[in-house]
Parts: C-alpha cells; sequence; structure tokens
C-alpha cells in the first residue's frame, strides 16, 4: 500500500522533466505579467457555506455585478449581505478598508 504523500511515478516523471525543462531554460517566466487581482476579503473569520433559493432575475443581478467586477458571485452576495446588516445596526463599527473599498465602488459605479 502506497503512502498517501508519495508522489506517483508518472508524477514524478512528469515534474522531473518540468524541472529539467526550466534549469535548461527551456521555460520561461515573465514576472511583468499581469495577475488577476484577488477579491477582497470582507473579513478575517472563517467562512462557511450557505445555500438560498432565489429568482432567476436576482441571480442575473448577481453574475452580471460579480463579471463587471470581476469578482465571484460569491463576494456579491457577501457584500449585499454585509450591507443588510450594516443598515440593522448602524453603531457597528467597520474596518477602513472595507470603508475604502465601498467608496471606490460607489466611485466606480458614478464614474
Amino acid at each position: 500500500m502506497n503512502d498517501e504523500r508519495e508522489i506517483p511515478h508518472r508524477d514524478l516523471a512528469e515534474s522531473e522533466e518540468l524541472a529539467n525543462a526550466v534549469a535548461a531554460g527551456d521555460v520561461a517566466f515573465d514576472l511583468s505579467a499581469p495577475t488577476p487581482e484577488l477579491p477582497p476579503r470582507l473579513t478575517d473569520e472563517p467562512m462557511v457555506v450557505i445555500s438560498a433559493r432565489v429568482p432567476t432575475s436576482t441571480y442575473v443581478r448577481i453574475r452580471d455585478e460579480a463579471t463587471a467586477r470581476g469578482v465571484a458571485p460569491s463576494v456579491v452576495v457577501r457584500e449585499w449581505l454585509e450591507l443588510q446588516q450594516a443598515d440593522r445596526e448602524p453603531d457597528r463599527m467597520v474596518r477602513l478598508g472595507d470603508l475604502r473599498r465601498a467608496i471606490a465602488h460607489l466611485e466606480d459605479a458614478a464614474a
């Protein structure tokens, strides 16, 4: 029985092949190439998965907003939920970074 930490022979051969290609200079890395921006973290708390049924029109609005902003639909839903919660808790403290992102989003939407 193989130890789960062992690399299968095929993967090891492919890894050695790739390492040899890099060592020979056959593979180049462009460190100046653009990289996708990660979505902002709204909280340092662990995330949990929930599910909800929404009308198709609501899903389309979520998807379109996410596509326009280049984020996952879950980011949009999470932000909308946070905004609703913030409206109900006016004395709740918010992080400055979250506030700045919200203002930047409003400025982008107004442009």
